[in-house]
């Protein structure tokens, strides 16, 4: 069983902010956790040479807005009484978003974080995407990152919880993690891997001749493989287990693209520099182009599944 006493949700006020704040509602009522509802008040007012930050006023200026992220919070949360939850709306004033996000999840010792991204062009994703890649990689506990979609889908339940592993003990908390939300939101859990398909120059050939990994007896061998991997997980043999051959991230995105109540939990290990490139660029682009939402977990810091945290080696 997950263990969520409270959940933060970062928001903006935006449609895309609106739509993940139903799946924070979803985790706070099923949890029966506090939801604490956070706006960051953010002034660029560091560069003392841009005229545009040469307010009359600066600190009459940031209690005005205060002011008025408190009215909208108590607006949004009145909205939301029906759902029998406990709400604290909460507004930080700070230099940008992120760390406003990091350090009342520090602060409030949050069990799950909930934010939305909003799946823009190339623009969009460099300037507001990058808050939410860091907050994913940095933040001490699981993150649940919500796409913008148009039109806004009608979240009535989660129905279909997809798994994607690649053999390591990083991916079993995944299967871990998955394996219980299925059961407390009475979803299916599907388990997917991703047979990387290799790439070589023109040049290796016919050196190198690798055998094409989409064939159907490589993929019904590596299936096989998983499904006595699932077995040593504790797996009763009757979860859903799909086999493909490509790029990771984008064959996971697609899997998510058939339902529009479908939720990813991914593993990420969280690291920084050439380590995170070599072992979080899956996750990194699962969040980026899945349609549906996406969990992201660690195996460190603060762990939903608590009893398989000790079970899990350290991240380096």
């Amino acid at each position: 069983m997950l263990k969520i006493r409270r959940v933060l949700f970062s928001t903006d006020f935006s449609e895309c902010s609106a739509q993940a704040l139903r799946y924070a509602l979803l985790f706070a009522e099923t949890h029966d956790a506090e939801l604490h509802m956070l706006h960051a008040v953010v002034l660029h007012g560091d560069d003392p040479h841009n005229p545009a930050n040469r307010f009359p006023d600066r600190e009459r200026v940031f209690e005005e807005l205060h002011e008025t992220v408190e009215s909208v919070l108590a607006d949004t949360a009145a909205e939301h009484e029906a759902h029998e939850i406990g709400i604290e709306r909460v507004t930080r004033r700070a230099v940008s978003v992120l760390p406003a996000v990091l350090d009342y999840a520090e602060e409030c010792q949050a069990d799950l974080i909930v934010c939305g991204t909003h799946g823009r062009g190339i623009l969009g994703r460099l300037v507001l995407g990058s808050v939410v890649r860091e907050i994913v990689r940095l933040a001490p506990c699981p993150v649940l990152t919500v796409r913008q979609r148009e039109p806004a889908p009608t979240l009535h339940r989660v129905d279909r919880i997809i798994a994607p592993v690649d053999f390591s003990a990083h991916s079993a908390l995944a299967v871990d993690y998955g394996r219980a939300l299925a059961e407390e939101l009475d979803a299916k859990l599907e388990i997917v891997h991703v047979l990387e398909e290799s790439a070589y120059p023109e040049c290796y050939y016919p050196v190198v001749t690798p055998p094409p990994a989409s064939t159907g007896t490589t993929l019904r061998k590596v299936e096989d493989s998983l499904r006595e991997w699932l077995a040593e997980q504790g797996d009763s043999g009757d979860t859903t287990v799909r086999v493909l051959a490509g790029r990771a991230a984008v064959e996971i995105a697609g899997v998510s693209e058939d339902g529009d109540s479908n939720l990813i939990v991914i593993a990420t290990h969280g690291r920084t520099g050439f380590q995170r490139v070599l072992m979080g660029s899956v996750a990194e682009g699962v969040v980026q182009h899945a349609r549906c939402p996406v969990m992201t977990v660690k195996p460190f810091g603060e762990n939903l599944c608590r009893d398989k945290q000790d079970q899990m080696p350290p991240a380096s």
